[in-house]
């Protein structure tokens, strides 16, 4: 194909000013035809005169681009499988509790004669383990002028004695002793202590309270009244407890200690905030009250 001299190019142009619309879009037309031919031969000519080395560096690059947006497309997308947290009902909930302070409760018994069998000793009542030294709280009423006791942790033992009372408040704190030597059922004991319950109590609050004979009874109940202040008892109106829940205690659906069980003025069990408790343990352990101990 023959491309128009340059001086006849320009000729047309020049004489642009005599053609008609039609002829003028024809023009164009032309001119872009001519333009797009020249430059397919610019770029032939350009690719034939390459070296070898720039050709293949350019097809190196295509085929990776291609290669890359394969691969990526086709990447499989892995879901891993998520475990649902089982969530347990309120009778699931109530044995946890349960189970978790069932071998906190003790049972306190007479002192045993020295030779004779610790098991074949009067039951005194129940109470229960405060501190990871072996130190029991109970009832005052319910141990007396006693002094000295035998302390059941399930089957194994441990000699005891009373080391703190406030007959006011009717608590009584027990320590318990080491192991007798020759004794294997006094040996291997852990003292397992009560945690409590840190939160505010609320009206409504589902309650459980541990204790009987040998602290192996349990009841239902919940929080009926608010105490005036963190020392008033805890009311529970649809909580029925017995002179043997005296020593025992009273925690929530997660095992959290809320209270303890001892004797009102009138002799009656109620639910004493464990703050109570912990202020006798404060006391006990402090150097100037040396007049409440025995």
């Amino acid at each position: 194909m023959r491309v128009l001299p340059f001086p006849l190019f320009f000729a047309i142009i020049y004489d642009m000013e005599d053609l008609t619309k039609q002829q003028m879009v024809l023009l164009t037309v032309l001119v872009s035809f001519v333009c797009s031919i020249a430059t397919s031969i610019m770029i032939v000519s350009l690719l034939t005169d390459t070296t070898p080395i720039v050709s293949q560096t350019i097809n190196n690059i295509v085929e990776k681009t291609i290669e890359k947006v394969v691969t990526g497309t086709t990447t499989p997308v892995v879901i891993k499988p998520t475990t649902p947290t089982p969530i347990k009902t309120e009778n699931e909930r109530i044995i946890s509790a349960v189970q978790i302070n069932l071998p906190k409760l003790v049972s306190i018994r007479e002192k045993a004669i020295e030779g004779g069998s610790a098991t074949g000793t009067a039951k005194i009542g129940i109470g229960s383990i405060v501190s990871a030294d072996g130190l029991i709280a109970v009832d005052s009423s319910m141990v007396g002028e006693k002094t000295e006791f035998t302390v059941f942790f399930g089957d194994k033992y441990r000699p005891a004695k009373k080391v703190y009372a406030d007959n006011a408040s009717h608590v009584a704190l027990i320590q318990a002793g080491d192991a007798i030597k020759g004794d294997k059922n006094t040996e291997g004991i852990t003292f397992s202590p009560l945690s409590y319950s840190r939160s505010d109590m609320t009206l409504g609050l589902p309650m459980i309270a541990l204790g009987g004979e040998n602290g192996r009874s349990m009841t239902k109940g919940t929080l009926t009244e608010m105490p005036d202040d963190k020392t008033s008892p805890i009311a529970s109106e649809d909580m029925s407890l017995s002179d043997a829940y005296k020593g025992g205690i009273v925690f929530g659906q997660d095992g959290k200690v809320i209270g303890f069980i001892l004797s009102s003025s009138i002799g009656d069990p109620e639910i004493i905030p464990y703050s109570n408790i912990l202020s006798a343990i404060n006391q006990y352990k402090s150097p100037t009250a040396e007049a409440a101990k025995p």
